[in-house]
Formats: C-alpha cells, sequence, structure tokens
C-alpha cells in the first residue's frame, strides 16, 4: 500500500467544523480489502512505533513549561488506547465528534490549538480508499 497525499474531498463531515483554518492535509490510500471505520481507527491508533512514545516523551518535557498540555494520562491513552467510538466517546485522547459507517471525526482542543481530525472510507467495489485529514 502506497500513501499518497490528495486534495481533500469537500465531503467530509471534517470540513464543516471551522471557518477559519491555518492548515489542512489529506493523505490517503487505496486497498482492495475492505474495512469498517471501527477497523480502521483502531489499527491506526494501536500500531505505535516505540520511537513515537519517545518523541511524545521529549515533546512532553520541552511544552510543560508553556502551559500546553503534557498529561501523563495522554501518553497513558497512546499505549492503552481507548476506543469508545461513539459521540461523546474518546479514541485515544481524542473526542469523538461525529461516527458514520464512513467517517469518524475527532477533534483535540488545547490552549494553543484546536484541531480536527477524519477517518474516511470513500468509493465503492473493488478499490477504495481509507482518507486520513487534519483540519487546525
Amino acid at each position: 500500500m502506497k500513501t499518497r497525499e490528495t486534495n481533500i474531498p469537500r465531503d467530509l463531515l471534517v470540513c464543516s467544523y471551522s471557518e477559519s483554518i491555518d492548515y489542512a492535509d489529506c493523505f490517503a490510500i487505496d486497498v482492495s480489502k475492505s474495512y469498517t471505520i471501527s477497523q480502521i481507527t483502531e489499527s491506526i491508533f494501536t500500531e505505535w512505533p516505540s520511537w513515537i512514545m519517545t518523541l511524545f516523551k521529549i515533546r512532553n518535557v520541552l511544552v510543560s513549561p508553556f502551559g500546553i498540555s503534557a498529561d501523563k494520562e495522554e501518553l497513558q491513552s497512546l499505549v492503552s488506547p481507548k476506543f469508545d467510538l461513539k459521540v461523546g466517546g474518546k479514541v485515544a485522547f481524542f473526542d469523538v465528534l461525529e461516527v458514520t459507517d464512513s467517517e469518524i471525526v475527532l477533534s483535540i482542543k488545547d490552549k494553543h490549538l484546536d484541531s480536527w481530525f477524519s477517518i474516511a472510507i470513500k468509493g465503492k467495489g473493488a478499490l477504495h480508499g481509507i482518507y486520513l485529514t487534519t483540519y487546525g
């Protein structure tokens, strides 16, 4: 599977979450096997390489003097993520805003940044795409 950068599909639910966007991107992979939105989400949040955890620990040390969240519970939520895949639930340290059969919208709000993320399945038939979109 090859990841490709792509335009953000304008019909994604995440596109309605903020009127002023400073940053947005979208990456997709084409797959021939069918996955549910739950399977994709759990796969993304349970396959952390150890170096990612080290980077999060370094990040927490660097940002804590500035009042930016450096909660040990957030780091623990990456090691043992929660998967409450319903509106108002949590996926790791992200809040679940919307869930459909083809998209989940997550958000995280901090003192310095509000961000929204979408995991979506687009297309039908033998080949369809899985899209990961960042909006902030």
